[in-house]
Formats: structure tokens, sequence, C-alpha cells
């Protein structure tokens, strides 16, 4: 099986073994690991991508859930973020399931211990290695943690499209983020969002 870090590992062994620690240095500087682009397609820097996501009420940060450039990345982007804005924002991560929530809140408060918490909640194989560095910097800054991911058993509902072909669909969608946007205090409704999408 290919490892991202294993393979990472021993390239690193091998330019400090072939090159002078300098060459090396800028080996890795002229091959970066991302490339950061605009909405136009122009290239960006790290800097620039945080003001402007600091200026938004929502980001969505897409993955590849096996790729440990990806969740490194997601790991300095939320602590940025959080040193940006000095702490005051939300993390939701689809890593949890929205029937864990009280028990991803004990542990966010320091009521239950790490182990209960992973006995207790459906966790990925890789959580611990690319997803626990996130959780454990919002536990420590205090930032509130949000489950996302929907409840173990609606996933088959949600594949089979019954949940959309719901006549309750629209109407629940409308209030779900009706009581997200009112809870986060965003500023733009949602409604505009369903309007554009043809949701309501």
């Amino acid at each position: 099986m290919f490892s991202i870090n294993s393979f990472l590992s021993k390239a690193a062994v091998a330019a400090a073994l072939l090159f002078p620690v300098q060459a090396a240095a800028q080996c890795v500087i002229d091959k970066p690991a991302y490339m950061l682009y605009t909405d136009e397609g122009m290239p960006s820097s790290f800097g620039d991508m945080i003001e402007a996501m600091a200026q938004s009420d929502v980001i969505f940060f897409g993955e590849y859930h096996n790729s440990s450039v990806v969740h490194w990345l997601e790991r300095v982007v939320f602590t940025s973020l959080a040193d940006r804005l000095d702490n005051k924002l939300t993390l939701g991560m689809e890593m949890f399931e929205a029937d864990t929530q009280l028990k991803v809140d004990e542990y966010m408060a320091g009521l239950i211990s790490e182990e209960r918490f992973l006995a207790e909640t459906y966790l990925w194989d890789n959580y611990k290695t690319d997803y626990a560095p996130v959780v454990k910097c919002a536990k420590e800054r205090g930032i509130r943690l949000i489950a996302t991911n929907v409840p173990v058993g609606m996933h088959g509902l949600c594949l089979s499209g019954m949940w959309m072909r719901s006549e309750n669909f629209h109407r629940a969608l409308s209030y779900i983020l009706e009581k997200c946007w009112s809870e986060l205090k965003l500023s733009r409704s949602p409604i505009r969002f369903l309007q554009r999408h043809r949701l309501c």
C-alpha cells in the first residue's frame, strides 16, 4: 500500500544523503506540495487566501480523505484563521455524525476522556493521524465543533434519493439552514441559496 508519509520520509533521507542540506532545502522550496489559485485561475499566496477566507461567513474545505497533504493544509488553514479571527469561529467536520453531537460537546468541554470519546463515536480509521490534530487545536482554543455528517442510517436514504423526493424535504432544509444561519449569526439569508439551486 502506498503511503505518502512513508514516501516523503524516504525522499527526505535520500535528499540528505545525496545533496548538501542547503540544496535539499532548495529542492523542497522549488517543488511545493500544493498550489493556490483565485477564482479567476490566477496564482495566489497563503496569506491572501486567509484574508479572503476571514471575510466569509462560511468556508467549505473539500478534501481527499486519505491525503496527508490535504489534512496538513486543513490544519494550518484552521489555525491561521483562528489566529486571524481571535478564535471567533466555529468548526464543522464531516468526520462526526450529527447523532454524536452530545459526545462531541462533552469531549470538547473536558467532561469525558479521549478514550471514552473515541469509544462512543463513529470515527474513521485515520482519525488519530489526520483529524485529531484539528480537533485538539479547537479544544485547546475553546472553539466549538459541530458534527456535520448525517446520522447513521440516513446515508442510505440520501444515496437512494428517497429523502430528496420527500414532500417535507424543502421545508426541512429551509428550517435547518435558517437555524444554522441564526445560531452562527451569519449576515446572508439562506433562502437566496435555496432559490438559486431551485430547492425552494
